[in-house]
């Protein structure tokens, strides 16, 4: 959904996106490597950290640069646009996230072209999320899964039209479906995002970039050449 219509110091994030073996050394050589494949590949899913101007996250070996960028999640936007709506309403904290793996998807990070700005502004952005397999019942593959995003999304938002439909584009280093989208106001200014998807460890991962002018693209394309999976 066209999610970040307004981001900024007065109005906060404004809603308007896992044989048996024969052979003991056999066994035992299997065994090392799944030993290795836990090192590597953590069990328990989690939001990720941010350090030194990375985001990464261990559970889908994804590591995407933003430096220069305004990173923040989604729940804690959300908060932040309740308590800058009422000015008398006294600060509170932002609510704890639950627990990654507790639920059928996630909203790891976003991250925003600007940070607490003038009202009125458009503040590109990109996200990425994920959605456990099985959780949208018969749809099987990244690319069923996007149409079936994208198709929902207009389902819900009228206002949203599929700008172009789906392609195989080179992204993060590796081809991914992908799909745009666009939203025309009411004043006649089109808002744009362009849909990523693809499956990594049980999950759909989606990224989605969002952004109404051509330069705010270029910037976009800039974070998401430095997006990668190790």
């Amino acid at each position: 959904m066209l999610n970040d219509r307004c981001y900024n110091a007065s109005r906060g994030y404004n809603p308007s996106m896992a044989k048996r073996i024969v052979f003991p050394v056999m066994a035992l050589l299997l065994l090392s490597g799944a030993v290795l494949a836990a090192w590597y590949y953590p069990y328990r899913l989690d939001y990720g950290d941010l350090k030194n101007g990375v985001y990464h996250n261990a559970y889908f070996r994804l590591r995407l640069p933003v430096e220069n960028w305004f990173p923040m999640d989604l729940e804690t936007a959300k908060w932040r646009e309740e308590v800058l709506r009422e000015p008398g309403k006294p600060g509170t904290d932002p609510p704890a996230r639950p627990p990654a793996g507790s639920k059928p998807n996630i909203h790891l990070v976003t991250v925003y072209d600007q940070g607490w700005g003038q009202p009125g502004q458009f503040n590109a952005s990109l996200f990425i999320f994920a959605e456990k397999k099985g959780a949208k019942p018969g749809v099987d593959g990244a690319e069923e899964y996007l149409r079936t995003v994208v198709s929902d999304m207009i389902v819900q938002h009228p206002e949203v039209s599929v700008a172009e439909p789906l392609v195989l584009a080179k992204a993060a280093g590796q081809w991914m479906p992908r799909m745009r989208v666009e939203m025309r106001d009411p004043a006649g200014k089109v808002y744009r995002q362009e849909y990523y998807s693809v499956m990594r460890r049980g999950y759909y991962l989606s990224v989605v970039l969002s952004w109404e002018k051509p330069e705010d693209r270029h910037r976009l394309q800039n974070l998401m050449d430095g997006l990668r999976f190790r």
